[in-house]
């Protein structure tokens, strides 16, 4: 069995996959902010894609990615069956991989819970869709 970790950078989006063997077991597609983008242009590289290098593709974040970040969300639905007359259950599966304004505000939080030693509530504000419950730590 080999797991296959698929990483494409692009000027304006991102895509990520995950294979074992020939079965894709994860495929998203990043698109990243113009207005982010914009910041980023200036960068040391000249790649709007950097932090994709520097940041999320270094080793020690990976496991970090793997460990703390990627989960399975299982989600259960209950449905009536017409063929069978009763309630059945389905199941679904999705693995989460973090979008990099998720990943950057969790570790921007935990720093400032370690230097300020506060149990304080926070306030995550990102726009509609772009994954805020997936941000809750």
């Amino acid at each position: 069995m080999t797991d296959i970790l698929a990483v494409n950078p692009g000027s304006t989006t991102t895509k990520i996959a995950l294979f074992r063997d020939l079965q894709v077991l994860f495929e998203e597609t990043i698109t990243h902010d113009p207005e982010e983008l914009k910041k980023r242009k200036q960068t040391k590289l000249g790649y709007a894609t950097y932090y994709i290098w520097e940041d999320v593709l270094r080793r020690d974040n990976l496991m970090d990615l793997l460990q703390n970040f990627i989960t399975v969300q299982v989600e259960k639905e209950r449905f009536y069956d017409d063929k069978k007359r009763k309630f059945d259950e389905r199941v679904s599966e999705a693995l989460i991989f973090p979008r990099y304004h998720q990943l950057d505000v969790i570790r921007k939080l935990l720093v400032d819970v370690q230097e300020n030693h506060t149990a304080q509530n926070y306030l995550i504000q990102h726009s509609a869709g772009s994954g805020k419950t997936n941000s809750i730590a």
